[in-house]
């Protein structure tokens, strides 16, 4: 019976799609204070197509701080 179901187990690939088709991520080191940050989105030849500012981020000495965007385009 095992050898049965390991022949005929397979992945459970219907969720799959949800999964997104890049993660980006970037590492700044920034002076304590307040802070904005801006995204800048560029297409495939440098141009910029979108942005996105992150506004008033307090920063600390020492102390990490994790942002999220998250986009369909």
């Amino acid at each position: 019976m095992n050898v049965l179901g390991s022949a005929t187990e397979k992945a459970d690939t219907r969720q799959w799609f949800t999964l997104p088709a890049q993660i980006h991520v970037a590492r700044l080191f920034l002076p304590p204070g307040k802070q904005n940050i801006q995204l800048l989105f560029r297409d495939g030849y440098g141009n910029i197509i979108g942005e996105y500012v992150f506004e008033d981020i307090q920063i600390r000495r020492g102390e990490r701080i994790f942002l999220h965007y998250r986009t369909a385009k």
